[in-house]
């Protein structure tokens, strides 16, 4: 099983990049949209079972030092003691540059990581993330887990992608990294002219499909970020309500 990031063009104006896991698995939806002067990202709060159903809400986009990261997938698993959060808490106050602590971040978690999805039949995937500013350009990195399984072992890598970058040209574009990635089609063809709209109505509206259409383990309240240079602001909050964490 491999899960792969992709690519692809989206009409003249905007670059749309799939932070996707090709997996049987789904239980969150974002969406990130950068320009050339700020980041807007929206996510569900639903926090679920192994079975998708629902046992609290969570907050999935989350600040570590100078960045934020929204985690899909596996973050957590008690038996293994995988915790994807608390590796993120400690890279996030850690020295180095955003590409070092991703690079410590992917290290750290491998191991365990590995030994949760041996014990999932299926899987499932595992994705972070990462948006923020460098000097005074925004960035978005996708961090996607590759995992390949045989009878007896199973191998996990990671592969990113990484906007602004030579693979990814925004000029006066706007650049989507969304998950899950087979509700994207869908969503054009409800709300085709979603891209006239305001940012943060955009990512909130692609959530707000996922939820619409019964996506599994997908679930409100929304909330969504805007992060410009030097501050961040909340357009709609956060939410917490359980101390627990999702088992995917």
């Amino acid at each position: 099983m491999k899960f792969a990031i992709h690519f692809a063009i989206y009409a003249l104006t905007f670059l749309v990049l799939s932070v996707s896991l090709k997996a049987q698995t789904h239980g969150t939806a974002i969406m990130v949209i950068r320009t050339n002067t700020e980041i807007v990202v929206a996510a569900d709060s639903q926090e679920s079972d192994e079975n998708n159903n629902r046992i609290g809400t969570t907050c999935k986009i989350r600040k570590f030092g100078d960045f934020y990261a929204i985690v899909n997938g596996l973050e957590a698993d008690p038996p293994t003691g995988l915790d994807a959060f608390a590796l993120l808490e400690i890279v996030g106050s850690s020295t180095g540059s955003i590409f070092e602590r991703i690079s410590r971040f992917e290290q750290s978690i491998k191991p365990k990581l590995k030994l949760a999805l041996m014990n999932k039949k299926h899987g499932p995937g595992f994705a972070v993330t990462f948006v923020g500013f460098i000097a005074n350009s925004p960035y978005v990195i996708g961090s996607a887990a590759n995992v390949t399984r045989t009878t007896n072992s199973l191998n996990v890598d990671f592969e990113r992608n990484v906007c602004p970058s030579d693979a990814c040209k925004t000029d006066s574009k706007a650049v989507f990294v969304y998950y899950p990635r087979e509700s994207f089609a869908k969503f054009q063809h409800d709300q085709p002219n979603y891209y006239g709209q305001d940012l943060s109505k955009i990512v909130e509206a692609f959530v707000q499909f996922n939820i619409d259409i019964k996506q599994a383990g997908v679930g409100g309240p929304i909330a969504v970020l805007q992060i410009t240079r030097g501050k961040s602001f909340w357009i709609k909050p956060c939410i917490q309500e359980t101390g627990n964490r999702i088992r995917k």
